[in-house]
């Protein structure tokens, strides 16, 4: 019980060092408050306070509630410490050519970092939004001009200009891409927005002996090796590179085990309370 009632203190003076350590990085004051004696310190101490209370805790399947939160907690931390020393990440460009494969990037800091194979983007499509149009009273385009600000693209697939009649988008679309500009019989001019991309995807070739050809897209990062990209943009201008996130984080499995431990052991110590409070009542 002693053990139990120190890791509680501890768990609020960690509690408490994690909220001063937000403040202070959110104003700047301490960038190295996370390295600090002090707060490493405290973090083992609960860790070996947290365990020491579960060894000495006579086990019990009614109380393997307690047990999955407690070693769960341990883990996230653990995981936090390996993750802050053995964490590889960075943002590169990459040019859009199936025949150049890079099996190193350069950091910000100038060091290579370097994945065991080598990757190349193959192609690069771009799907966007179908466009919007501003409507003005005639082709000189001055503010005070503009009908209707924006004019959107309905559901039958027509631009509806109200009292100005309607557009169907077939009409506004030449070799698929819409104009820039269309003049309407009654001396209106429509004029394109900037379209917005809706999403992109490239195809992600791996080189390791043999090459691999795998999908990569908005939230669709593709994992190899412990290597985890994420397609994170493009060159709007060019269209000839794309922008890539990639990070290995050994930890990043372990850490979402003890999420889980600590979610369904909470579960298990909340539960009974739930029915017993219903039969009191």
């Amino acid at each position: 019980m002693k053990q139990l009632k120190a890791s509680v203190w501890i768990m609020g003076l960690l509690a408490l060092m994690l909220t001063v350590g937000v403040l202070m990085s959110s104003f700047g004051f301490w960038d190295g408050y996370y390295k600090s004696p002090f707060f490493l310190c405290t973090v083992i101490a609960f860790c070996i306070v947290t365990l020491w209370s579960v060894v000495r805790y006579p086990f019990s399947w009614k109380k393997i509630g307690f047990f999955l939160c407690h070693i769960g907690i341990v883990l996230v931390v653990v995981c936090g410490f390996i993750s802050w020393g053995c964490l590889k990440e960075t943002s590169f460009s990459i040019p859009i050519n199936e025949k150049a494969f890079y099996g190193e990037v350069l950091q910000d800091d100038g060091s290579e970092l370097e994945f065991g194979f080598e990757i190349s983007l193959k192609s690069f499509t771009v799907e966007k939004y179908e466009a919007d149009y501003r409507l003005y009273k005639n082709t000189e385009m001055n503010a005070e001009d503009v009908l209707i600000e924006t004019v959107i693209q309905n559901r039958r697939g027509v631009y509806d200009l109200g009292e100005y009649g309607s557009v169907p988008a077939t009409l506004l679309k030449k070799n698929g891409e819409y104009v820039d500009t269309y003049l309407l019989n009654n001396g209106c001019l429509l004029v394109k927005l900037p379209e917005v991309d809706k999403s992109y995807e490239g195809i992600l070739q791996i080189r390791d002996g043999e090459v691999k050809q795998v999908s990569i897209g908005v939230n669709q990062p593709y994992t190899y090796k412990g290597w985890k990209f994420y397609l994170m943009g493009y060159d709007e201008e060019s269209l000839q590179s794309a922008h890539l996130y990639v990070k290995k984080d050994p930890a990043n499995v372990p850490f979402a085990v003890g999420i889980w431990m600590i979610i369904l052991g909470t579960f298990g110590e909340c539960l009974p309370l739930v029915f017993r409070k219903g039969a009191s009542k």
